[in-house]
C-alpha cells in the first residue's frame, strides 16, 4: 500500500513538473531551422527574443525581431550584401509602412511553419 502511495506521488509530481515546463511562452512552438520552399529559414528564441531570419533565394536576408515575444514586431533588418537597413515602427511613415508589411509576412512564416510541425506529427499517429 505505502508503495502504491509513493508511486502516485511520483507519477503526480512529474506530471506537475511536466506541465511547469509547458508554461514557457508559446514561442517555442516556432523553433525552426531549414527551409520552406525556395528559402532558408532559421526561427529561434534568442535571450528574451524571438527572432526570425529567412534568406531568400536572391541572398538577401530578412530578420524580424519580436523582443516581448508577443508576436508583434519591433523591428525589421534587411541585408543585402553587406549593407544593412533597420526599420522600426516608431521611425516614420516608411519605417511603419515597412513594419506592418513585415508583420503580415512574420504571421505567415510562423504559421507555416506551426502548420509543418502539426502535419508532421499527426503523421506519427495515422
Amino acid at each position: 500500500m505505502v508503495i502504491k502511495k509513493t508511486l502516485a506521488t511520483l507519477v503526480a509530481l512529474l506530471g506537475l513538473v511536466g506541465i511547469s515546463g509547458c508554461s514557457e511562452k508559446k514561442d517555442t512552438q516556432y523553433n525552426f531551422d531549414g527551409n520552406i520552399g525556395n528559402e532558408k529559414i532559421k526561427c529561434e528564441r534568442q535571450s528574451n527574443d524571438l527572432v526570425l531570419e529567412v534568406t531568400k533565394k536572391d541572398g538577401r536576408k530578412i530578420i524580424y525581431q519580436d523582443y516581448a515575444r508577443d508576436l508583434k514586431l519591433d523591428y525589421v533588418t534587411v541585408i543585402i550584401d553587406s549593407a544593412n537597413k533597420r526599420y522600426f515602427s516608431l521611425d516614420d511613415e516608411i519605417g511603419k509602412a515597412v513594419v506592418n508589411e513585415a508583420q503580415k509576412q512574420f504571421n505567415e512564416y510562423l504559421d507555416k511553419i506551426k502548420q509543418g510541425k502539426i502535419q508532421k506529427e499527426l503523421e506519427l499517429i495515422k
